[in-house]
């Protein structure tokens, strides 16, 4: 199973950019309960991160838990984009350095 952002977790993370691209500051997105915030962080950290290899995203919470809620989130989302993009490349014939992609990413 492939994680795909809901509607408002996609809106929120192209208002970021758009709010960016639109030369404004420090951008806050406000979501409810339940949300997929930690979610909707990952996404926008792998979206960030993926400018360049010279970003770094600092996530700062308030408890251990959201810590760790937060960190395998945004594990979780670029861990799906990598295998998305290797099973992409070599259904396209494109080598993956040598190896045959994995049967199921989700073993």
């Amino acid at each position: 199973m492939t994680f795909v952002p809901r509607p408002h977790q996609s809106a929120a993370v192209n208002a970021v950019f758009d709010h960016w691209s639109a030369g404004g500051g420090d951008p806050l997105v406000s979501m409810c309960v339940g949300s997929g915030k930690s979610h909707t962080q990952g996404i926008l950290a792998h979206r960030i991160m993926s400018l360049s290899k010279q970003v770094r995203v600092l996530g700062l919470t308030l408890s251990q838990e959201l810590i760790q809620q937060n960190a395998d989130a945004a594990r979780a989302a670029v861990w799906r984009a990598r295998v998305a993009a290797r099973l992409f490349n070599w259904a396209r014939g494109v080598s993956t350095a040598g190896r045959a992609p994995p049967c199921s990413p989700f073993r």
